[in-house]
């Protein structure tokens, strides 16, 4: 029927990160519900590649070119989904996702939306380098899922996370 496939779309869009769409919590709880039953077939699950290193305009690049996109992290039932699916790193741990600051707004690069979900890590976004307006996400123990603001140019820790 019309209702099911057009809200099918709204759903998939929204896990795609190509249209972020005001969702209920029934869109997130059937979103979750198709990344766990279709995470096996491509095109349907997240991507990551862990043996280089890339900015995080290499990364989103990287993630066009093969994907679809950045990795965009916009509720708390995908940060349960990566947590439990990234494997912890010791050497990098870290993952590039799709957050980036513009003119000092935290912006989904996959949508240009402004962020409405955040799960930064304890003293994040710190500015810290005066520089840091990307954002990646931990697979350390302690903050597991959490976000750190960091340059945009580093490559020596960040990997690369896509849908």
């Amino acid at each position: 029927p019309f209702w099911f496939s057009t809200n099918l779309l709204k759903i998939l869009s929204i896990y795609m990160g190509v249209v972020m769409l005001k969702t209920t919590s029934v869109y997130t709880d059937v979103l979750i519900h198709l990344l766990l039953i279709l995470g096996n077939v491509e095109g349907w699950k997240f991507h990551w590649k862990d043996n280089e290193t890339m900015t995080w305009n290499e990364t989103r690049t990287w993630c066009q070119t093969k994907y679809t996109d950045i990795v965009v992290v916009h509720n708390e039932n995908v940060t349960y989904f990566l947590k439990n699916n990234l494997k912890e790193k010791s050497s990098s741990p870290y993952y590039w996702i799709g957050l980036r600051k513009i003119k000092e707004t935290w912006t989904w690069a996959a949508n240009g939306q402004s962020v409405n979900y955040e799960n930064w890590a304890p003293n994040e976004p710190n500015n810290n380098k005066a520089n840091e307006n990307c954002v990646e996400l931990y697979t350390s123990t302690n903050n597991k899922g959490k976000w750190n603001d960091d340059s945009c140019k580093n490559k020596n820790q960040q990997l690369h996370l896509c849908v």
